[in-house]
This record gives structure tokens, sequence and C-alpha cells, in this order.
């Protein structure tokens, strides 16, 4: 069964802190912040984030509506990949596999060129030269 365990106690006291240096999508924020919160931890901080960002996204990811919602996900996946597609990167990286899978299939339905790759999969190549 996916998604937080209610039963188990709240790491509150000396527990990591996790840092989000330059974040710039609001829904990696709250990704960030519902992973934390599966594992029990609590201190998150955001150095120097991107102004503007869409506070309602980061409340939306952290909440799970994007598994809650398919209209609001499939709305948010088509922005993501208008975005991706939209710099002229002949790639996109994440480290995220919800992410890599709603970005390669709306980069799909938009025919675009942009491939998505795993991080570990940009490292792997970069190394192999």
């Amino acid at each position: 069964m996916a998604g937080t365990d209610r039963t188990r106690e709240m790491a509150f006291g000396p527990s990591p802190s996790v840092v989000l240096v330059n974040p710039q999508l609001g829904e990696n924020i709250g990704m960030a912040a519902r992973a934390m919160a599966n594992f029990g931890l609590m201190d998150l901080r955001l150095v120097t984030p991107r102004e503007g960002w869409d506070k309602e996204r980061a409340v939306n990811a952290a909440s799970g509506d994007n598994l809650d919602q398919p209209d609001t996900a499939a709305s948010l996946g088509a922005q993501k990949a208008k975005a991706v597609a939209g710099t002229g990167a002949d790639v996109v990286a994440s480290g995220n596999i919800g992410c890599l899978t709603q970005l390669k299939s709306h980069l799909a339905k938009q025919n675009s060129p942009v491939r998505v790759q795993h991080t570990m999969q940009v490292l792997r190549d970069a190394y192999r030269g």
C-alpha cells in the first residue's frame, strides 16, 4: 500500500533537515514535503526559491492531489511538457519516476523531440563519453 504510514510516530527532535537550494517548481517542493512526511521528517528548508513559484501546485503535490485528481495531473503534465519543450533542450532529466512518466507521456502527446531520462542515465552517459 502506498502513502504515508500514519500508524508510525513522527520523528520530532533530532532528525535531518532537508534543504532545497534554488527550487524552481512548486510541485517539486510539495513532492519533497510529501516524501519527507512519509519518513516522519519535518524540517524542510528552502534556500533562494524562484520568485513567483506556484504555491498551490506545491500544496497539491504534497497532499497527493495529483494522484486523486487525474484532470489536475493531466493539466499539470501538459503545462510542464510545454515548458520543457520551450527550453530548446534535447534532454530533460529527473530523479522522480512519477515526473519522468508524466513528462514522457505529455511530451509524446505534444510530438516533442525532447528525450526524457533519469538523472542516473544522464550521469552514466556523461561518464561513458
